[in-house]
């Protein structure tokens, strides 16, 4: 009898496995913040599920690239695993840390504060008794402006010295020089005066 409740229940659930539909993924944005070393940039994804029942994602992967002149650079990577979902639209963020100086680098390459990124990577749902993987992918583009301005502020900091010996050369403070320098450095003449005169 125990084996007969057994079988009709492994049945069952195949049976039933079957109807189970494959729950559809879209991203719905990215926030970017800055934490010293790194920036965490938190993908946004909805899951909807059209099945009755909830089901769960054995594993979510997503690897994040910085797109320059047609290559892929990876920047960063993340995984999550047993991620319950709900019936119906369910809200996922998947943090991302990168490493700033990888971000700087590209700023420094391409003179851009707006890296266009790529996200690519894959869902494995499980379906009662078999895993679905569905891949996911979209473009997008993060400001890295607040990253790229306390760079080059710490640059100006680095060569003030050297700065300040150009004003003392001109025996005053060139407008037009401190303008040139400022502009270079991506800060205001007022603020490169405050660091001269610091």
């Amino acid at each position: 009898m125990k084996k007969l409740l057994i079988i009709f229940s492994i049945l069952a659930l195949t049976l039933f496995s079957g109807c189970l539909e494959k729950p559809t993924v879209e991203f719905k944005g990215e926030k970017v913040e800055n934490l010293g070393d790194l920036t965490k940039v938190t993908i946004d994804i909805y899951v909807s599920n059209p099945n009755p029942l909830g089901v769960k994602i054995d594993e979510l992967t997503l690897d994040i690239y910085a797109l320059a002149n047609g290559d892929k650079i990876k920047i960063g990577e993340a995984v999550k695993r047993d991620i319950s979902i709900n019936p119906g639209d369910n809200n996922i963020k998947i943090p991302i840390l990168i490493n700033n100086s990888r971000l700087i680098e590209y700023f420094i390459k391409t003179k851009s504060t707006k890296i266009p990124v790529k996200v690519e990577g894959e869902i494995k749902v499980n379906l009662m008794l078999i895993s679905v993987p569905i891949p996911i992918s979209y473009e997008t583009e993060i400001d890295i402006g607040n990253l790229a301005k306390e760079y080059l502020k710490k640059e100006a900091m680095k060569n003030i010295e050297s700065i300040r010996e150009i004003m003392k050369q001109n025996n005053s403070i060139n407008q037009e020089e401190i303008k040139k320098l400022a502009e270079k450095y991506n800060i205001s003449p007022d603020e490169l005066k405050q660091l001269i005169n610091k």
